[in-house]
């Protein structure tokens, strides 16, 4: 598997690499990450295009081999393996290379006899080919973005970011562990504890499931939160 995109996913497909470079990110599977630092460490570009051996496309795997991170673009000569044009464009490149990754072994290929070697080439259809493969991994994997709000949905027990608003924030636990029911009442979802806020007194004052407790209200709006609370 070998995807590029110009926005940052989180994979979640196991053994997968990924690199930045331009802001440009690519997601590799570790086998074909760990092919190209092999190859990387054992030759330059000039010998893997010697073994090779490209028949069309130089000027793009030039390119390639220029603006891809390492060590991806030590695969830039297998795209000289297609039958046809590749135009300089990223996303195209590593379609090709994706299809090329799937059908071959590309370290096993320098091995081959020459005669073998020349006989292996691709026709124009693999820069559609990678097209569905990409679609599946979007799917599956998470916009960098969200990742938080999908944790947080996952772990219900996870402790969340809350803003107390109306409220007295000296008095208030300084933890995540509590969260605001309504306007003046706050819930520890650890300990199962309410309690009321009195933003006018500046104070907070604890309330038992079990005990009666007497709020003594000042306006219409305390009165609605402690039949809220009787409820």
């Amino acid at each position: 598997m070998l995807v590029m995109s110009l926005e940052r996913y989180l994979p979640t497909t196991v053994n997968t690499i990924v690199l930045q470079e331009d802001n440009i990110y690519f997601y590799m599977h570790r086998s074909i990450y760990d092919k190209a630092l092999i190859l990387a460490d054992q030759h330059t570009l000039e010998s893997l295009i010697t073994l090779v051996d490209p028949k069309s496309n130089h000027e793009t795997i030039q390119w390639f081999y220029e603006k891809a991170p390492q060590p991806l673009n030590i695969l830039a000569p297998y795209i000289g393996l297609v039958e046809g044009d590749i135009h300089r464009d990223m996303e195209e490149c590593c379609g090709v290379l994706h299809a090329i990754c799937a059908a071959l072994d590309i370290r096993r290929l320098i091995t081959q006899p020459k005669e073998l070697r020349q006989c292996i080439s691709f026709s124009l259809s693999v820069k559609e080919e990678y097209q569905m493969a990409w679609e599946v991994f979007f799917m599956t994997a998470i916009p960098y973005a969200k990742r938080s709000m999908l944790i947080q949905q996952a772990n219900p027990l996870s402790k969340p970011s809350v803003v107390y608003e109306g409220l007295n924030q000296q008095e208030i636990p300084r933890n995540s562990d509590w969260v605001e029911m309504s306007q003046g009442v706050i819930y520890n979802h650890v300990t199962g504890e309410t309690r009321f806020s009195d933003a006018d007194h500046k104070k907070t004052t604890p309330i038992s499931e079990h005990d009666d407790v007497l709020v003594q209200q000042e306006d219409e709006e305390k009165d609605e939160v402690k039949k809220l609370l009787n409820f």
